[in-house]
């Protein structure tokens, strides 16, 4: 982790001194071309991991229908009363057929606070299953763990405020959870 930080300062510190030679801040037009051109580069990568998604079963404990959930059974967010709800707001199908899940598109086609959610609190959707078969596979971790970590180097300084905390932390959870699975 410290090794980490230390390449995303480095690194940062370059990228910070490329933006001050050939995008000033007395240039907004620049500026702007840059955020946008990030802004696209971000879409474009989120949206292509999650076409090339492979597709996963719905966990076990959420395939039968609108069952709701039993009192000593843990809820994974708070007002959500029935497995189907879980299924068809966690589990999205996107680009799989129907009873599948995008195992990407969880951690890439949505919001990051949302992605970290998932990666902290996801396991706790099903825990009847002892497979723990709704965890994230570690292609999976390993993706979200670089892109993140490289989108957050490069988005960090820009003429947007972006933020670095959030980031920080879906970074730190993905390689947390790489860390512990293997």
């Amino acid at each position: 982790g410290g090794l980490l930080g230390a390449l995303f300062v480095n690194t940062n510190v370059k990228i910070t001194m490329f933006r001050q030679r050939y995008i000033p801040v007395s240039n907004k037009y620049k500026r702007l071309a840059e955020v946008l051109f990030v802004c696209a580069t971000t879409a474009t990568i989120m949206f292509f991991m999650m076409s090339i998604s492979p597709c996963r079963e719905i966990p076990r404990p959420l395939r039968n229908g609108a069952v709701k959930l039993a009192v000593d059974e843990p809820a994974f967010e708070y007002g959500v009363e029935s497995k189907d709800q879980i299924r068809t707001e966690f589990f999205r199908s996107l680009y799989c057929p129907e009873g599948q899940y995008s195992s990407y598109g969880q951690l890439f086609y949505v919001p990051l606070a949302e992605s970290f959610k998932f990666l902290l609190h996801l396991g706790e959707v099903g825990e009847v299953a002892s497979d723990h078969e709704y965890l994230f596979s570690v292609d999976a971790l390993i993706l979200n763990f670089i892109i993140m970590y490289a989108l957050m180097t490069w988005t960090y300084g820009i003429g947007a405020p972006t933020g670095l905390f959030v980031p920080s932390l879906a970074v730190g959870g993905a390689m947390g959870q790489i860390c512990g699975r293997t």
